[in-house]
């Protein structure tokens, strides 16, 4: 059992990179607590950064947070569950109106100058801790990465925990792939082509093999 999703997601999955998108109040300590190095000074230091900054911290002073996080963390992950899994994090504004949601377009947009155009990308999305508008906007985002970017991304899974019921069922809160959100964007995007266009290419791609009626 862990509070964090993502735990049995990394243990599931396997990734080779896990990005980790919070603001300058997630759970920073606590998460390197419960896969750290269990190095005191380092969580001390993330806990002070929850407590002495919040919605006011931007631009050269949230950069500054977000580069002071990802040193603690590249350095405290050596072992345990992320002991060969290269970490990045990006600390992203609160997003409570359009200028912080153009803001944190830029730093997810910064993913991709890690991306390789030769390289196929699979992503997990896990969308349970965090500001229900911020994984919103990001699906959207990371759904951009695939359908106009240079970049061979797939959008494979989006996870959800159910931790607001986990009283009610053993204390145990199940995860949910809503991957098929993806799929209907898929689709939505497939069948405005076809309509506009006439070309029926990425429509007849979606449609599975057997339905060759349908096709």
């Amino acid at each position: 059992m862990s509070e964090f999703v993502a735990e049995p997601l990394i243990r599931d999955f396997q990734p080779q990179k896990v990005i980790i998108i919070g603001t300058v109040k997630s759970c920073w300590s606590g998460f390197l607590s419960k896969f750290g190095d269990n190095d005191i000074k380092k969580i001390v230091t993330l806990y002070r950064i929850q407590e002495k900054f919040g919605i006011d911290t931007k631009g050269e002073e949230l950069e500054k947070v977000g580069k002071e996080i990802n040193e603690i963390f590249k350095n405290g992950l050596t072992q345990g569950l992320f002991h060969d899994i290269e970490v990045q994090v990006i600390v992203t504004r609160y997003g409570i109106n359009e200028q912080e949601l153009l803001e944190n377009y830029q730093f997810i947009n910064g993913i991709s100058k890690c991306l390789k155009e030769d390289v196929k990308y699979e992503i997990a999305f896990d969308i349970t801790h965090s500001f229900r508008s911020l994984p919103l906007y990001n699906l959207i985002i990371l759904n951009y990465f695939k359908q106009v970017s240079k970049y061979d991304v797939s959008i494979r899974h989006v996870y959800y925990g159910n931790v607001e019921v986990r009283h009610e069922i053993n204390n145990i809160g199940s995860i949910v792939d809503l991957g098929n959100l993806v799929q209907v964007l898929d689709l939505t995007n497939g069948t405005s082509e076809f309509r506009n266009t006439g070309n029926a290419k990425t429509l007849l791609s979606l449609i599975p093999e057997e339905e060759e009626e349908l096709k």
